[in-house]
């Protein structure tokens, strides 16, 4: 479970970085291109053992590349978006000032998106963001915690939304203070209605929207901590409370036995409370009450 809120804390992030890449770049600027090749090398040295170097900081506007490890004769270039056109001319430049006599490998690595070609030199590697993300479920708790807060260091990811977090957090808390949350199992109902509720909940949480109706937040990876980390506390408990009416499913409504209503009111009361009790300490005036 918590090797699991690592990466997901890590992709959220990335997604709110990478949306930001995407806009910025759609308007001709990107503010953010030494958090990407900064974010790009760490990870490929922990997952690739690579020891990039930055060679715009061995000569200023190096052509082709921004990273490369020489001993591995491996060359990268980051990008917001590998096209056709994109890598062609990177290649272009790559043999034009002679670095195909240097290095055996170029990579060129498109943060937000990839078109990979059908065909190129044997030398060159076309990837996607997939390949940057996908290495993480085999990495070390501790690993996870370093990319994180690598990441978190290298961009003011506030920059990313003119929203505070304590007015998006009071729109979430509009979404969970409901039925949903606060009526004990002992009134049970529509199944259908009581998930999606809380799959309402959730979304907001994570994407910072609802389908369908006008409530609007902020994705948890652009909230900072501990706005975070009290979201990710709520999503969790969300998904224990799913999972058990999941399990009472009985064709359009849902039968507890007493064991799984325990087990939800347990669950609803310690939400309830962490929710309540965070926003004493940050002097956020709302309460929760559960109605039995």
């Amino acid at each position: 479970m918590i090797h699991q809120e690592r990466i997901g804390k890590i992709t959220s992030l990335i997604a709110a970085l990478r949306q930001h890449v995407k806009t910025q770049s759609d308007v001709g600027f990107n503010d953010v291109s030494a958090s990407i090749e900064l974010w790009v090398k760490q990870i490929l040295a922990i997952t690739e053992g690579l020891d990039l170097q930055n060679q715009n900081l061995v000569h200023m506007n190096f052509p082709a590349i921004d990273l490369a490890d020489k001993k591995r004769q491996i060359a990268i270039q980051v990008t917001s978006n590998v096209t056709p056109q994109k890598w062609m001319e990177t290649v272009r430049k790559f043999e034009a000032h002679g670095l195909d006599k240097v290095y055996t490998s170029l990579r060129i690595i498109g943060f937000c998106s990839a078109v990979k070609p059908r065909s190129c030199p044997p030398y060159v590697v076309v990837q996607g963001p997939s390949s940057l993300l996908s290495p993480l479920k085999t990495l070390a708790i501790s690993q996870l915690e370093g990319l994180e807060e690598l990441l978190r260091g290298s961009y003011d990811f506030s920059k990313l939304n003119p929203l505070s977090d304590r007015d998006c957090f009071t729109a979430v808390l509009n979404v969970l203070d409901r039925d949903a949350l606060r009526h004990s199992t002992r009134v049970e109902g529509s199944y259908e209605n009581a998930v999606k509720g809380l799959i309402e909940i959730k979304e907001v949480i994570t994407c910072g929207t609802v389908r369908g109706k006008a409530i609007y937040a902020k994705p948890i990876g652009q909230y900072s901590e501990p706005f975070s980390t009290v979201l990710r506390t709520i999503d969790c408990s969300l998904s224990m409370l799913l999972a058990e009416l999941n399990r009472a499913r009985n064709g359009f409504g849902y039968f507890l036995n007493e064991r799984q209503e325990t087990k939800m009111d347990a669950i609803r009361k310690r939400l309830v409370e962490e929710v309540n009790q965070f926003c004493a300490l940050n002097n956020i005036r709302r309460k929760i009450e559960i109605i039995d």
